[in-house]
């Protein structure tokens, strides 16, 4: 087992040790959607979504909560409507707080459209290892000219001497 995956091990059985007997998911029929977004000098967004969902298995009803922060860009988040189909997964409120019963979604999917929230977010998450890639392979060549360039203009007399 790599350092690697001991880090991951110990985050998981962390997270199970402080979660595990809160973690749920809730399907059903979306009721009702209400989004909420804010900016602070347009530097600092906050996205707040509450979603009403109905049991398709039987009566009860489930409030649910997404909150996401983000500096400097908007907050994405999947279409959802009245009437479509959710699985919500997330986190129970703790008993005895003011929102015990409202759960905190981690991942929305959609099974209307097919979306899922999680995709989109590791979407956005490639997306930026791709352009800082791809920046880096702009300076690891540029610092490679340099150096080559450097380098022959230091040894150009002992190539010449070689040569001759």
């Amino acid at each position: 087992m790599g350092f690697k995956d001991k880090m991951t091990k110990y985050y998981s059985d962390a997270y199970m040790n402080k979660y595990g007997g809160r973690m749920t998911s809730v399907s059903g029929t979306v009721l009702s959607v209400k989004t909420e977004t804010k900016s602070f000098l347009g530097i600092f967004n906050r996205l707040h979504v509450w979603l009403v969902v109905k049991s398709d298995a039987g009566k009860q009803i489930c409030k649910c909560e997404y909150k996401r922060n983000r500096w400097f860009k908007k907050p994405e988040f999947i279409d959802i409507n009245q009437g479509n189909k959710v699985i919500v997964m997330g986190i129970k409120g703790e008993k005895g707080k003011a929102n015990s019963e409202v759960v905190i979604a981690s991942n929305i999917a959609n099974l209307t459209t097919r979306k899922d929230l999680h995709k989109l977010l590791k979407w956005e998450q490639d997306n930026k290892r791709v352009a800082n890639a791809a920046l880096f392979d702009n300076i690891k060549t540029v610092l490679f000219q340099t150096v080559w360039s450097k380098l022959t203009y230091l040894y150009y007399p002992f190539f010449y001497i070689l040569k001759n």
